[in-house]
């Protein structure tokens, strides 16, 4: 069997089939069959990951990690020939993740740095940012986490669907992919969300080496109802973002 490119347009590739003249010239022709190549072979750090035509079609943008550290995004303009290639993104600390076609002149795409200490395919700090098709003006849209705070949330998915407090230990990885620093708030008698939500998610946070700031209020629900635990709150949320995201102090007039 071949396979032979005929033709090619922005949205359909053409390819023909040609069978050989009968099955006993191709068993005199033919070599040796060779074992086939394993599923995952195709899926380890592949040379192009995923592929976008702009609204026009004129132009393709792809992220890909060929010859760099991580995955870039690139775009090839489709009009004439030569067809061009240009780096729209190409990070040093970090793989492009999503991206999509605002217009025919911008992208928008997510920086993601992976969790080097996961098996599987976990990643952080993701950030939002725009550039012009040809890698000019670029901008961050919204910036990597640098802490968090959160209070009576869903932490445990598999918890909250299967409404029961016997699931598998499966945080490990999400505990180990939150590195910035986080704080968490809970009700013990919180009946919406129970606080085995924060405590499995503390749990994993702590065996990976970072463990939270963590608040339990005694006899509090689904929000805080007693003003000494509103003010205590505050206070703390205050003191934590306080210190982690300094402020510099104004210059001196």
């Amino acid at each position: 069997m071949q396979f032979e490119i005929r033709g090619w347009t922005p949205r359909l590739l053409v390819v023909c089939v040609c069978l050989g003249a009968g099955a006993a010239g191709a068993a005199e022709s033919d070599p040796a069959p060779q074992a086939p190549l394993p599923a995952e072979a195709f899926f380890q750090r592949p040379a192009i990951r995923d592929i976008k035509l702009s609204p026009s079609g004129r132009q393709l943008a792809f992220t890909t990690g060929k010859g760099l550290e991580h995955v870039g995004l690139t775009v090839m303009n489709l009009d004439g020939e030569p067809k061009t290639t240009h780096w729209v993104a190409a990070l040093s600390d970090a793989d492009v993740r999503e991206f999509h076609w605002v217009n025919d002149d911008r992208l928008v795409y997510t920086a993601i740095e992976l969790d080097e200490g996961s098996a599987s395919d976990h990643h952080i700090a993701p950030g939002l940012y725009s550039a012009k098709s040809d890698g000019a003006q670029q901008r961050q849209l919204v910036q990597r986490y640098r802490c968090g705070v959160e209070w009576v949330g869903v932490a445990d998915m598999e918890l909250l669907l299967k409404g029961s407090w016997w699931v598998s230990d499966h945080l490990a990885d999400t505990g180990r992919c939150i590195k910035a620093p986080l704080l968490m708030a809970y009700g013990d008698g919180d009946k919406r969300v129970p606080i085995a939500h924060g405590e499995r998610m503390k749990d994993a946070l702590t065996k990976a080496g970072h463990p939270p700031e963590w608040i339990a209020y005694e006899g509090e629900g689904h929000g805080w109802r007693t003003v000494e635990h509103q003010v205590d709150f505050a206070k703390r949320v205050e003191a934590f973002l306080a210190k982690n995201l300094p402020v510099d102090p104004p210059a001196a007039p």
